[in-house]
C-alpha cells in the first residue's frame, strides 16, 4: 500500500513541506507547500514554528504514514576522517575515541552517526555528525507536541544530498550545493552521485540584512526589503561610485565575505581529502534570488555558479512548482530521505535512545514482549510439570520396589507374580483376606465379645453326648447370630438353647425351624441367638 512521505524543512521564517507518494518500487510528487511563521511577534522561534505544525498536523490532519524532519545545521557538528580499517565494528568502537577531541562536548552528551563515504587499501574514509542531545531532545518534544513524530532527523546538507538524481550532470561531474537561508548556510558535496561532504554555517541572509541596516542606517524591515527588491552585487557604475545601489551593493559584499571564507576553506578540504576538484556549484534557498549573487560567488570562487533546478522524478513531475525550486530544495531532499534506495546516505540522529517507533511497531513490539513472555512461563510451566513428573515417577518406583520387598517378606509365594501392580493387587488380596480372618479373633470395640467367643460358648453349650454338625455360623446383625446345625434329637436342640440362655452371654435364643433329616436318624434345626451386647 502507498505511503505518503513527508519532508519537513522547518526553517527560521517558515516551514516548507514536501510530499511524495511512495510504494515498493516507485514514488510520485503530489505537493509543495510554504507556511511562513508569525512574524512580528515577540516568541522563541520554537513556539513559533511549534504553533505552525500544530494547525498542519493536528488541527488540519494532514496525512503522512513517514516524516523526515530538518534540524538546524548550526546545531549540528560534522568531522571528515580516515581510518586504517573498514571493518563496521572497528569504526563503531573506535569512532567515539577519535572524536573525543574534536567536540568541545562529553561523549555523553551528545548523539552521534556517521556514513562510511568510501573504502580502499589504506582504509576508509567517514563522515561523521553529531549534536547534543538537549537540543534534539528539545526538537523532537516540539515535532510531538504537535502530532508530527518524525521517523529520521536531519541537518539540511544530508538532505541535499539526496537530490543528486534531480540534478542534471555530464557523467561523473563532481559538484557542490549551497542552500542559502535565512539564519545559515549549508554546503553538500557530490561526486558521481555519491555524498562526499557536508557542513553548515550560521551565516545567511539575516547577515545580509544586518549589514545593509549598520551601513544604511535604516530599520531592519526596510533593509530587508532592499535586499530582497531592489539589491544587485553587479549594479551600474557610477564615476564617484557612490550612488544608492552601489552602497548597497558594496554592504552586500562585505556582509557575504565570512560566507565566501568557509565556502572556499570548505572546498579546498575537499579537494585535499578527496584529490577533486568542484567546478560547479547549484545554488538553492530564499535567499539565493539575490540578483548577482550567482555571479558574484563565480567571480570570487573561480568555479561555475548556477541556480538550483531539480529536472528527476520530483522536479519533472507536471505539478512541480518550478518557480518555487529554491525554497522547496532541502523539504524534497528530506522527503527522499525517507523513499526506498532515495537516500544518497543512511544519516539519522534519531539513532540509539532516540531511534524511531511508530504506534504499529511499538504495538508489534509489546505484542512480541508480551509473546515472549506468555513463552516463558509456558515454557516455565512446562518445566516444573516435567520436574515434578521426574520427582513423582521416582518416588513412585522408590514405593513400588519398597511395597514389592514388603509383599516378598510377607508372602514369599508371590515371587512367581509380575513384580509391580500385578503383586502390589495380590497383595493387597491376601491382606484383606487375612483382615477379615482375623476379625474373627478380635473384638472391634475393647469390652464387646468377638465372634470368636461366641462360637466358643456356643460349643460349651452342647453337652458332651450330644453330638452337633454345624452347616452355618453366621452374624446377620451387629447382636445377632443365625445357626444353622444338625444333631440327634428335638431335646437336644432344646438343651443346646437353655444351655447358651444360661451363659449370660445371650439375651434369647430362638429354635425358628426344626425338622426331620429324610432318614429320621437326626434333626435339622435353624437358631437365632441375639446377643447382650453388639460385636460392632
Amino acid at each position: 500500500m502507498p505511503q505518503v512521505v513527508v519532508g519537513l524543512d522547518i526553517g527560521a521564517t517558515a516551514i516548507r513541506m514536501t510530499r511524495i507518494e511512495a510504494s515498493l518500487f516507485r514514488f510520485q510528487f503530489l505537493d509543495f507547500s510554504e507556511h511562513p511563521l508569525p512574524a512580528q511577534v515577540d516568541l522563541p522561534w520554537e513556539q513559533l514554528a511549534s504553533s505552525v505544525l500544530q494547525v498542519l498536523f493536528a488541527d488540519r490532519g494532514i496525512r503522512a504514514e513517514r516524516i523526515v524532519a530538518s534540524l538546524p545545521g548550526r546545531y549540528v557538528s560534522t568531522r571528515l576522517l580516515r581510518l586504517p580499517f573498514s571493518d563496521r565494528r572497528r569504526i563503531e568502537k573506535t569512532l567515539p575515541f577519535e572524536l573525543e577531541g574534536m567536540i568541545p562536548q562529553s561523549l555523553d552528551e551528545v548523539v552521534l552517526d556517521y556514513q562510511v563515504l568510501a573504502t580502499d587499501s589504506q582504509g576508509s574514509r567517514i563522515l561523521a555528525i553529531c549534536t547534543e542531545k538537549k537540543l534534539l531532545e528539545a526538537h523532537l518534544a516540539m515535532l510531538r507536541g504537535a502530532g508530527a513524530d518524525p521517523y529520521a532527523v536531519l541537518p539540511p546538507f544530508v538532505a541535499l544530498a539526496n537530490l543528486r538524481r534531480e540534478i542534471l550532470l555530464a557523467g561523473t561531474e563532481p559538484c557542490g550545493i549551497v542552500d542559502f537561508g535565512e539564519r545559515e548556510t549549508s554546503l553538500t558535496v557530490l561526486e558521481g552521485g555519491e555524498f562526499r561532504f557536508g557542513r553548515s554555517w550560521a551565516l545567511g541572509a539575516s547577515t545580509l540584512t544586518r549589514a545593509l541596516q549598520e551601513s544604511l542606517q535604516v530599520p531592519a524591515a526596510r533593509a530587508r526589503d532592499l535586499k530582497e527588491k531592489e539589491a544587485h552585487l553587479f549594479p551600474t557604475l557610477t564615476p564617484a561610485g557612490d550612488s544608492h545601489p552601489e552602497w548597497i551593493a558594496n554592504s552586500l559584499r562585505r556582509g557575504l565575505e565570512p560566507l565566501l571564507v568557509g565556502l572556499r576553506q570548505s572546498l579546498m578540504s575537499v579537494s585535499r581529502s578527496w584529490g577533486i576538484q568542484i567546478p560547479r556549484l547549484f545554488v538553492c534557498g530564499r535567499a539565493s534570488c539575490l540578483q548577482g549573487l550567482c555571479d558574484y560567488l563565480a567571480q570570487q570562487l573561480e568555479l561555475e555558479v548556477s541556480p538550483l533546478r531539480l529536472s528527476g522524478p520530483v522536479g519533472g513531475h507536471p505539478s512541480f512548482p518550478a518557480s518555487e525550486t529554491p525554497s522547496a530544495a532541502v523539504s524534497v531532499g528530506l522527503a527522499l530521505h525517507g523513499v526506498r534506495d532515495a537516500a544518497a546516505s543512511k544519516l539519522n540522529l534519531r539513532t540509539g535512545e532516540y531511534t524511531y517507533v511508530s504506534e504499529r511497531e511499538e504495538l508489534k513490539k509489546q505484542a512480541l514482549s508480551f509473546g515472549a513472555l506468555a513463552g516463558v512461563l509456558i515454557l516455565l510451566l512446562l518445566v516444573r510439570f516435567g520436574l515434578q513428573y521426574h520427582l513423582r515417577s521416582q518416588e513412585y518406583a522408590r514405593l513400588s520396589r519398597s511395597v514389592d520387598e514388603i509383599a516378598l517378606e510377607l508372602f514369599p509365594d508371590l515371587r512367581s507374580i509380575q513384580a509391580g501392580a500385578q503383586r502390589t493387587s495380590a497383595m493387597t488380596a491376601r491382606l484383606d483376606q487375612e483382615k477379615k480372618q482375623a476379625a474373627l479373633f478380635a473384638p472391634l470395640a475393647p469390652d464387646a465379645p468377638s465372634a470368636l467367643d461366641v462360637l466358643l460358648e456356643f460349643t460349651r453349650a452342647v453337652p458332651p453326648e450330644v453330638k452337633i454338625d454345624v452347616r452355618e455360623f453366621a452374624l446377620v446383625e451387629a447382636d445377632k447370630v443365625r445357626i444353622e446345625a444338625e444333631t440327634d434329637s428335638y431335646n437336644s436342640a432344646e438343651q443346646i438353647k437353655q444351655n447358651l440362655l444360661k451363659s449370660g452371654l445371650f439375651q434369647s435364643a430362638d429354635i425358628a425351624e426344626a425338622k426331620d433329616s429324610v432318614d429320621q436318624s437326626s434333626v435339622r434345626f435353624t437358631m437365632t441367638v441375639q446377643l447382650s451386647q453388639r460385636i460392632f
